[in-house]
């Protein structure tokens, strides 16, 4: 549970009394830093997901050949999801339960939303996931959760106001809808700027 005795201007201090270790938060790092990471290695993205994770991957290569930590490895452990939340989520259970991970990622917000209750309560960090929905930048509520993409609602903020500087009058859009977690995440920050009178219909 989060600290909120800090100022809001100024740093914000996690608290981690009820984490199963809490001297490990400002223990010094040592040995392996074990990632668990949730993706789509196969399904309808895989194909763009991997030449993703090429990049990923030499990137991690990279660190632990240079020692840029000081002496601690990166391990990443890798689990298919086929970018479904359902999968994300047991996946996440095995990372956090069985194989004790140090932190995670996952690629998509569908699979972030099926996370991110499970791993703040657990006090495992979800860290750069490749995420845009605005409610899990609720340090409040999720502060062992930190996206990086910028926020759904503000894109769709700038999409309408394009459309209305268009058209002035008005008129109807379509909205295709992803029907998987990632596309209802989106869609609902699309569609909660009414004024646009944009109509849903499914894929």
């Amino acid at each position: 549970s989060p600290d909120n005795s800090s100022p809001s201007a100024g740093p914000y201090n996690v608290n981690v009394d009820d984490w199963t270790d809490p001297a490990a938060a400002t223990a010094p790092g040592s040995g392996t830093w074990k990632i668990g990471y949730s993706l789509p290695l196969s399904g309808p993205v895989a194909g763009v997901v991997g030449y993703y994770l090429d990049g990923w991957k030499a990137r991690i290569d990279l660190a632990n050949s240079d020692n840029e930590l000081n002496g601690l490895k990166i391990d990443v452990e890798y689990l298919d999801d086929a970018f479904t939340p359902d999968r994300a989520k047991t996946n996440a259970t095995q990372f956090i339960q069985k194989d004790n991970v140090n932190s995670l990622i996952v690629f998509g917000s569908g699979g972030t939303g099926a996370m991110a209750d499970d791993q703040n309560a657990a006090c495992v960090p979800l860290l750069y996931p490749s995420s845009s929905v605005a409610q899990y930048r609720d340090i409040s509520q999720y502060p062992w959760t930190i996206q990086f993409l910028p926020n759904a609602d503000n894109e769709a903020k700038y999409d309408v106001q394009l459309i209305q500087s268009k058209f002035p009058d008005g008129t109807k859009v379509g909205v295709r809808q992803e029907l998987d977690g990632a596309g209802v995440l989106r869609d609902v920050a699309v569609l909660g700027h009414r004024r646009a009178r944009i109509r849903q219909r499914d894929a």
